[in-house]
């Protein structure tokens, strides 16, 4: 038996059902393969535009001290967010990007054979943390590309610990509006915790959409909300 092989035997059974991510081609491989030079990527929701010339100074200003331990409460940018989004400093959780907080929801929240709920076309990272956390994944369907919100509640059950709700949702890009979404969130069972996923709230311009952390989470309702 080779290395591989006994790796195999040694795994978890809830690991080895996770299928390989396949993330977007880097420009560089397109440019290869296809002998082009000229090339525009618009899967991995990258600025076109480079990093903000005021990026780039904390960005200087930090590798002076790249030498010692960071701060890993993060306190002035918590305290800089709480003022700013006018919640406690302790509500606010940090990660390297939204695929860890969504790992640490999971990892807070599933206990093997805990039921989570998502809409079948969207952000895949979460099957990912179900999975890995020995979870059930519940996929609803989605015929018109939108959440549909009654039948994710008919998919609730006693065993269903999560709800996940990208809005809008990634990659379909529909929203889901406040009325739709306040119904949904004030009507699930008190064992379920909905997490909103809002990695593209800056984008969205319309009057009837909602902000999860100033209408739900500060009222006190089981929900957590993820920027990015």
């Amino acid at each position: 038996m080779d290395s591989d092989q006994k790796a195999l035997r040694l795994a978890r059974s809830c690991v080895l059902e996770i299928k390989p991510y396949e993330p977007g081609k880097p420009i560089e491989e397109v440019k290869r393969e296809l002998g082009i030079s000229d090339v525009v990527k618009m899967a991995s929701n990258e600025n076109p535009l480079g990093p903000s010339p005021k990026a780039i100074e904390a960005v200087a200003r930090a590798v002076a001290q790249m030498h010692v331990y960071p701060d890993g409460s993060c306190y002035e940018l918590r305290k800089a967010l709480s003022a700013k989004l006018s919640v406690p400093g302790e509500w606010i959780v940090f990660g390297c990007g939204s695929d860890e907080t969504i790992r640490m929801i999971a990892e807070a929240f599933v206990e093997p054979g805990d039921e989570v709920v998502f809409g079948a076309h969207t952000f895949s990272q979460y099957e990912f943390v179900t999975r890995v956390t020995g979870g059930k994944c519940v996929s609803v369907p989605m015929p018109s590309a939108r959440l549909d919100l009654d039948a994710v509640k008919h998919a609730i059950t006693p065993r269903t610990k999560l709800v996940f709700v990208a809005n809008p949702n990634n990659p379909t890009g529909l929203m889901i509006s406040r009325d739709q979404l306040t119904g949904f969130i004030t009507t699930v069972p008190d064992h379920v915790v909905v997490v909103v996923d809002e990695a593209y709230f800056e984008y969205v311009e319309s009057a009837d959409y909602p902000d999860s952390i100033d209408e739900y989470v500060k009222s006190g309702l089981n929900v957590v909300a993820l920027r990015t």
